[in-house]
């Protein structure tokens, strides 16, 4: 008797407990529903965002095409008369139109140099937006990066030189090969030099040019105004244009020469402090067939 009372006390506990089990089980299953529901819901408000977002991407990559298409353009529709510009005022100062006193030739001198201003911004915009447009390809070739110096060098040695500073160009005696596009890096390095004599007033300026490694590489060194070191970044930002560097240009060219140097799967950067002059440096491989381009 007293095992069957114990038996009956343990079938009732047993019954008891799987009732308790049922009842957490059936509160699990509707939580279970709840959030299940509550996911579906919130997916398919993610799939009607998404698609909103689709749509708008959509549009602002057909506005972005199209502000990119007008800037182009126009720029390009004004090369022709800029340069009928140009051409008339240099027609005029060589006595074309008859003879030309000093005080119109400084008139005429000052209408040249803004013209010739012009002309550039026109030129990096149009550079600009080449160089961000998705089917834009370089055009590599095994080239010697020393022989590019030399000759992006002259012009800017001839203008240092004008403008009293010293200018020295200090390359290896052995051909310096590598695989790139000679037009684009010109560019490059002709920007750099560019924005070291516009910005230095006294001293000088150093190219160097070396090889190390997979890859080759130039620096610009200049003994002007500088930057501070924590704008230096700001420097490779399109339309950036920091202390002094406010006074000229669009604020493009380390942008655009930013991008090609990226395009080539280099590297550019600057050294740089206010007062202390800058060093701005740029690689490229030296097989760019190996890199991929």
């Amino acid at each position: 008797m007293i095992k069957t009372g114990r038996v009956l006390k343990r079938k009732s506990f047993l019954k008891r407990r799987v009732k308790e089990l049922e009842a957490v089980l059936r509160k699990c299953r509707k939580d279970i529903s709840a959030q299940v529901w509550g996911l579906r819901k919130t997916n398919e408000g993610i799939r009607f965002l998404y698609k909103d977002l689709e749509k708008k991407t959509e549009k602002l990559l057909e506005l972005d095409r199209l502000k990119s298409q007008f800037v182009f353009n126009v720029s390009h529709d004004l090369r022709t008369p800029i340069s009928i510009i140009k051409g008339n005022i240099f027609m005029v100062l060589d006595g074309a139109a008859g003879a030309v006193n000093s005080g119109q030739k400084e008139f005429l001198n000052g209408a040249m140099k803004s013209t010739d201003h012009l002309a550039r911004m026109i030129d990096d915009i149009l550079d600009f937006q080449k160089s961000g447009a998705k089917d834009w390809k370089l055009k590599t070739g095994e080239n010697d990066l020393n022989e590019l110096a030399r000759e992006v060098c002259v012009p800017a040695s001839v203008a240092a030189k004008k403008k009293g500073l010293k200018f020295s160009l200090k390359l290896g005696r052995a051909p310096l090969k590598a695989r790139f596009d000679k037009e684009q890096i010109s560019h490059v390095l002709a920007n750099l030099l560019s924005n070291a004599v516009k910005f230095t007033a006294k001293g000088g300026i150093s190219v160097r040019a070396a090889g190390e490694g997979k890859h080759v590489h130039i620096s610009v060194s200049d003994t002007g105004c500088g930057v501070k070191k924590e704008d230096i970044p700001r420097l490779f930002q399109p339309f950036e244009r920091i202390g002094e560097r406010k006074k000229e240009g669009t604020g493009l060219g380390l942008a655009i020469s930013r991008t090609i140097v990226e395009k080539h799967r280099g590297s550019i950067w600057a050294e740089s402090g206010l007062g202390k002059g800058s060093v701005f440096y740029f690689t490229v491989p030296r097989n760019g067939l190996s890199y991929g381009i």
